[in-house]
């Protein structure tokens, strides 16, 4: 998805961007929680 995919965006001040930025990077965050930590990564991080 692109920024152009969804008009609305465009219109936003520069005030209002950030927060919509922070917004969604909250979201991936709460929604990433969710997903299962590889075996191959959990031992990288006790390496």
């Amino acid at each position: 998805m692109r920024v152009s995919d969804i008009p609305e965006i465009a219109h936003l001040s520069l005030q209002e961007k950030p927060l919509l930025v922070e917004d969604l990077w909250d979201s991936i965050v709460s929604d990433a929680k969710c997903l299962p930590v590889p075996q191959s990564h959990t031992e990288e991080l006790n390496r």
